[in-house]
């Protein structure tokens, strides 16, 4: 199995437990080595972060971050955060992931700097369909740095 498989680590913040059970139940279908951590707020996830940084650990190669929690502001906040963190931890891909359509949403999320914009799947094969075509993109595809934090 690839050291990519084996060694992804993928940071999911969302406040609704149905979708973070959701999300990392299909996720982890998909690549069953992955470490899927979950925090429900802008806190849990800049802490999580940091404790990357104080405990030595690797960063997440990819976050996933709900935009409604349970309003979009919080969640322009937590990008605005992650952003703001020093290099190299606000270099890591950040997903939106949304139920929203909306145009402004979209165009903010971008504008704040996530690296893409997911609407949310409606069943758990959509959510499958898209973790495989996350995977085939983002671990088979596109080459991620290591990032590790070094002092």
């Amino acid at each position: 199995m690839s050291r990519r498989l084996t060694n992804f680590r993928l940071l999911v913040v969302d406040d609704q437990e149905d979708q973070a059970t959701l999300t990392q139940g299909a996720f982890l279908q998909i690549i069953p080595t992955a470490q899927v951590v979950r925090v429900t707020n802008g806190d849990e996830a800049i802490r999580f972060l940091a404790s990357c940084t104080d405990q030595e650990w690797d960063f997440p190669q990819l976050i996933l971050l709900d935009l409604y929690m349970p309003h979009r502001e919080e969640g322009w906040q937590i990008l605005n955060a992650i952003r703001a963190l020093p290099a190299p931890l606000n270099q890591v891909p950040v997903i939106i992931f949304s139920s929203s359509t909306h145009e402004d949403d979209i165009q903010m999320a971008y504008q704040l700097g996530c690296t893409s914009y997911m609407v949310k799947p409606m069943t758990y094969e959509e959510w499958l369909d898209y973790f495989k075509a996350l995977k085939t993109y983002w671990l088979d595809t596109a080459t991620l740095p290591r990032m590790s934090y070094t002092m």
